[in-house]
């Protein structure tokens, strides 16, 4: 067969297809927009018109029910006069009323209610079945009290009713009784209240398409309102294909539902949509019905113009068409056999043939076209195995995927991290191939189907409880490629960097603030210690106060020690440890703690006094244990529990053999073991909570610094601390300390000598005056003449008038206007010899070394207690 003949029979076919396809669809198509947009439409009418129905209903009732209480207020009215008269007691007037109402019935078994609200109470006067019973309890009674006139509906049950159902009641107040009178039925026995006339009226003008109509059906199958079979019972009603209307109807409330149908007046069945509806609370259906015809019938029209267009249209394409291919010759299979061998052999293709203009122009085209392709395809190899050397060089995975998720490019990298050769990876989809990654590549799908960049940073936990962490970026290729290059890079060892710095910035930070507080606590405790030891000082030795105020001196004392341990822990101070006995500041712990902690949690104490004792700062032992207790108690503070504290000695040979290790430097340890029944942790938070500022507690509760100091504390006495813990069974604790051995000797004991007194003059400078005056005052009781300033300039102004007066020098390091250090430079300059004792709450500008290279004698940290100020002096002056 010729090509021009295949091409007029192969496009005619295909026009003649298209046309018979574009036909078919406008069909169906507009058929099924038209039947949509009926349906929707008759639905929205069904909700009027069953709003509309049920505003008719309740309208009925309520004018019914008002009538009924109306009527009835008459008799209770007379009944109410005949008592006041003296013709019948109160009592008897109520009887007379409750065997009238009792007599009437509304509806099927309504009847008349009175309630009478009493305090807090509602007492029923009047009611059939409950008369003289308490109905505050019901919410139907408590909207009569409230309401006291007027209509409502509510839920009620009866002694004999199995369930409650929806009732109505309409009810008005009788004041001389106290009684809210009202007529109440359950509502869906008010249905024959309801004029059919009316309702008919109601629904009559709504129309169902072109021919439908609406049609009412009371839950017994009678037929309220139809046009052809109005009041017929329709329960048995079929069509010629056996199908209970009816029935099929109700089984499809609130849907659609088709069927064949046929009125008295016609001869054949007609197909018909139907949609049904119940009234809520009165059991009558509305239907509307409408025939399918009358949905098609637009689109019969319209289709047969589209028709006539369209066959019009195919048939100039074939004229066209066969135009066309009669102009192609047998050059174009020459052209196509030349293709062809340069495709098989890679051979140029060589023009011999001479046809029209256009067709020699497309064969020089194609002979160019073959040798530039050859020589591309050179170059594209040399380039491609450069490019492959490159990705494959990259420290970065790289994977390339389709629009489909499969991987079309594999690198190196991502080879040696997954462990899946390139050829195995190539053409699966690349969630199978990622192992990690498997939860997160997919949820850049999105990002393949509209090609837009991505990038994100994820978190990926290892079975070692360890977390890597990886910045996943996805490249869309330009150029409608519909591809896409993935490249993970794993940046763990930056973001522990990053943290690490953060970290280093929160301790500089918190060590700054430390510092600050520290300065203006010791100023305050500075002038409590002073007051209370000039206190005691006057006080009788028999006195009940001396206790007070040594309890005041040693609290006191207690809180420059947790001064020193903020300092401490910010780097910025020196602890001082001595010989402790660990199990009284276990004991004393327990015993501040036992009033905070709630009765639901149980506290044993097993703390053996002979458990041997330690080298230790006593407020950073208090804190580990307080630390330690208070965390147990937090693990248990919503279910309760217990928490076990023990304190015992233990040898180096009896510990467990998983803490056998090099860092157990001692034979001796004392063992602090603290348990909690609590919530427990799980492996990936227990590795977790030495770190600074974690914790497991909500925003606002904890600083997370609590067990980063336990755990920093017991390092630096050499030693070790150990925590096991499950979900939901638990945490223990165990700290191991190494003990001292005294070999027999026991601990030196100073003498307590009294404190050195002398009568040389002392200039203090302090700008705070509390410790200014506390200060003074101690001073004077050693015998010391004082003169005081409260500004380091006026000091200076006092000192040069006349600076042989002066035995000593006392100054504050920071004040205004001038700090101690340059206030001190100046009065050497003045005199040299001048012994002169610095004095500090905390100060970053200064330390010990520096006070003595510029001739400081002596240099104390606030708060300044008697005993060590008044030796400070005298070491001083006579050195």
């Amino acid at each position: 067969m010729r090509l021009s003949h295949k091409i007029f029979l192969y496009f005619g076919t295909s026009i003649f297809s298209i046309v018979l396809v574009l036909v078919m669809v406008n069909y169906l198509v507009l058929g099924r927009i038209l039947h949509q947009n009926a349906k929707e439409e008759t639905r929205k009418i069904v909700e009027s018109v069953s709003t509309a129905a049920a505003t008719v209903l309740d309208s009925s009732i309520r004018n019914y029910m008002r009538g009924v209480i109306e009527q009835d207020f008459i008799i209770l009215e007379e009944l109410y006069r005949q008592s006041q008269d003296g013709i019948l007691t109160e009592q008897q007037a109520k009887d007379a009323f409750q065997e009238y109402v009792l007599e009437h019935v509304i509806g099927e078994s309504g009847y008349i209610v009175a309630l009478r609200p009493e305090n807090e109470q509602i007492w029923i006067d009047i009611h059939p079945h409950v008369r003289g019973t308490d109905c505050s309890f019901n919410q139907g009674c408590q909207e009569w009290v409230v309401q006291k006139n007027g209509y409502n509906e509510y839920e009620w049950q009866n002694p004999d009713d199995n369930k409650s159902r929806q009732k109505v009641g309409y009810f008005q107040y009788f004041e001389p009784w106290n009684w809210i009178v009202g007529a109440t039925s359950y509502k869906d026995e008010f249905t024959g209240l309801v004029k059919i006339d009316a309702l008919r009226e109601l629904i009559e003008p709504f129309r169902i398409m072109e021919n439908g109509y609406f049609f009412v059906m009371d839950d017994n199958f009678k037929m309220l309102i139809h046009p052809e079979i109005e009041g017929e019972y329709v329960y048995n009603l079929q069509n010629e294909e056996g199908a209970y209307i009816a029935q099929e109807a109700i089984n499809n409330l609130n849907d659609f539902y088709y069927y064949r149908w046929k009125n008295p007046n016609e001869e054949v069945e007609r197909e018909k949509v139907l949609y049904a509806k119940i009234l809520d609370d009165f059991n009558w259906y509305i239907f509307a019905s409408g025939y399918l015809e009358d949905i098609t019938a637009p689109v019969k029209v319209l289709l047969y113009f589209r028709l006539v267009f369209i066959i019009a249209v195919a048939f100039i394409l074939l004229f066209i068409t066969l135009l066309l291919s009669r102009s192609l010759t047998r050059p174009l299979d020459t052209m196509i056999q030349g293709l062809n061998t340069f495709y098989k052999e890679k051979k140029v293709f060589n023009m011999a043939f001479n046809s029209v203009q256009e067709l020699n122009a497309v064969g020089h085209a194609i002979e160019s076209m073959t040798e530039n392709l050859i020589r591309t395809e050179q170059d594209k190899q040399s380039v491609l195995k450069e490019l492959e050397a490159i990705i494959n060089s990259m420290p970065s995975m790289l994977i390339g995927v389709d629009i489909k998720s499969n991987v079309t490019l594999w690198n190196n990298k991502a080879a040696e991290y997954f462990g899946i050769s390139r050829k195995e990876a190539i053409g699966r989809p690349v969630s199978e191939v990622t192992n990690d990654f498997t939860n997160v590549l997919p949820s850049i799908q999105k990002n393949i189907d509209s090609q837009t960049f991505y990038s994100h940073t994820f978190e990926i936990s290892n079975n070692d409880s360890s977390t890597n962490y990886y910045d996943v970026t996805f490249y869309p290729l330009q150029a409608g490629m519909q591809s896409a290059v993935i490249r993970i890079d794993d940046i763990s060892e930056r973001v522990m960097m990053e943290e690490s710095l953060m970290q280093r910035q929160k301790m500089e930070s918190l060590g700054t603030l430390a510092g600050g507080i520290a300065h203006d606590f010791n100023n305050m405790l500075s002038a409590i210690y002073g007051y209370a030891e000039l206190t005691k000082a006057k006080l009788e030795p028999e006195s009940p106060c001396i206790k007070l105020q040594s309890q005041l001196i040693k609290a006191t004392n207690r809180a420059r020690d947790l001064v020193s341990q903020i300092l401490l822990f910010s780097k910025q101070a020196e602890h001082k440890r001595k010989p402790v006995d660990p199990h009284l500041i276990t004991k004393e712990v327990l015993k501040l703690l036992r009033p905070l902690i709630p009765a639901t949690i149980d506290i044993k104490q097993d703390i053996s006094c002979s458990s041997g004792t330690i080298l230790a700062d006593p407020t950073q032992l208090h804190q580990i244990i307080m630390n330690l207790c208070t965390n147990a108690y937090h693990a248990m503070r919503k279910e309760g529990g217990t928490m076990s504290v023990s304190l015992s000695s233990v040898k180096f040979s009896d510990l467990e053999a998983d803490l056998s290790r090099s860092d157990f430097s001692s034979s001796n340890y004392v063992k602090l073991e603290v348990s909690d029944t609590g919530c427990g942790m799980d492996q990936v938070t227990l590795a977790k909570i030495f770190d600074p500022f974690f914790t497991t507690k909500a925003t606002g509760e904890g600083t997370g610094l609590g067990l980063s100091v336990v755990h920093g504390v017991v390092k630096s006495y050499q030693g070790h601390i150990k925590i096991d813990s499950e979900l939901d069974k638990g945490t223990t604790v165990q700290v191991f300390l190494p003990t001292l051995d005294f070999n027999g000797d026991t601990l030196e004991v100073k003498e307590e000598l009294p404190l050195p007194k002398g009568s040389e003059h002392i200039l203090l400078v302090d700008d705070e005056d509390l410790v200014l005056d506390t200060t003074r005052r101690l001073l004077e009781s050693f015998g010391y003449k004082v003169t005081i300033s409260s500004s380091s300039v006026k000091a200076l102004e006092f000192f040069q008038a006349n600076p042989n007066t002066f035995d000593l020098v006392i100054t504050d390091m920071t004040m205004p206007q001038m700090t101690g250090l340059e206030l001190t430079k100046k009065m050497f300059a003045i005199k040299q010899t001048i012994p002169v004792i610095m004095c500090t709450g905390f100060s970053e500008n200064i330390n010990k070394e520096q006070a003595y290279a510029i001739g400081i004698k002596r240099f104390l940290a606030k708060p300044l207690m008697g005993g060590e100020l008044a030796n400070a002096i005298h070491e001083t002056i006579h050195q």
